[in-house]
């Protein structure tokens, strides 16, 4: 798992939602979320997410603001 700076155990996405669609800045590949869990507190723990290409994965990796973007937000 790649880490920078930005990582923390406990808050580790930016912006995503269930629904909404965005560019992983380093593989430079779109995907959609599926699903995000937290723990009992609340705080994110995974994201599972469809990508362009098909796979499915669920990973823990920290949004990077330099590189990953929006495509679709939902309200």
């Amino acid at each position: 798992m790649p880490r920078n700076a930005a990582y923390t155990p406990y808050k580790i996405f930016g912006p995503q939602k269930p629904g909404g669609r965005y560019l992983c800045g380093y593989w430079r590949k779109q995907y959609d979320v599926l699903s995000i869990s937290t723990d009992e507190r609340g705080n994110q723990r995974s994201i599972t997410v469809a990508w362009e290409d098909g796979g499915k994965t669920t990973h823990f990796t920290s949004w990077d603001n330099r590189a990953d973007k929006i495509i679709y937000q939902p309200e």
